[in-house]
C-alpha cells in the first residue's frame, strides 16, 4: 500500500476530518488532501508526529519506494550535500559549463562589435581624403 492510501485509511480509522487533522497538526487541510492524494509527501517532522498520533511507526507510514528516496535523501544530508550526479552530470558541472558560455558569447559580441568598426572608421578617413565634385549632380525633383 502507497504512503498516500495509508495516510488516508489511518486518519479514516482514526474518525478525524481532513480538517481536523489538520487542525490537529497545526497545517491546513489542503495539505493533508494533498499526502492524501500522493502529490506531496509529508516532511519528517509531519510523519513522526503522524506516527505518535496514530500509534505507529514512521516506517510503517511508507511504502518501499518512499522509504528507498527518504534513505537517499538522508544519505545526501549526512554526506554535507554533496552534488547529486545524474545523466547530465552534477548542478556544478553545468554551472560551469553554462558560464562558460556566457563568457564566449560576450566575447563573441564584442569581437563582431569590434570588429565592423575599425573598418567603417577607415572607409570615412578615406573619404575625408577624396575630392567630391558635386557640379554633375543635377537637382532632384522633391515629391511631395
Amino acid at each position: 500500500m502507497k504512503t498516500n492510501e495509508k495516510l488516508a485509511r489511518l486518519r479514516i480509522q482514526a474518525g478525524l476530518s481532513q480538517i481536523e487533522l489538520g487542525e490537529e497538526l497545526g497545517i491546513s487541510r489542503q495539505t493533508i488532501s494533498k499526502w492524501e492524494a500522493g502529490t506531496t509527501t509529508p516532511s519528517y517532522e509531519n510523519l513522526a508526529r503522524l506516527g505518535q498520533l496514530y500509534h505507529v511507526s514512521v516506517d510503517s507510514l511508507l511504502d518501499d519506494e518512499s522509504k528507498i528516496q527518504r534513505m537517499e535523501e538522508h544519505k545526501e544530508k549526512e554526506h554535507g550535500g554533496e552534488d547529486k550526479k545524474d545523466g547530465k552530470g552534477s548542478k556544478r558541472m553545468r554551472y560551469i559549463i553554462l558560464s562558460v558560455c556566457c563568457v564566449a558569447a560576450i566575447l563573441i559580441c564584442a569581437i563582431t562589435m569590434l570588429i565592423p568598426k575599425e573598418r567603417s572608421i577607415e572607409n570615412i578617413k578615406s573619404l575625408e581624403r577624396e575630392e567630391i565634385d558635386i557640379s554633375v549632380v543635377e537637382e532632384l525633383p522633391i515629391i511631395w
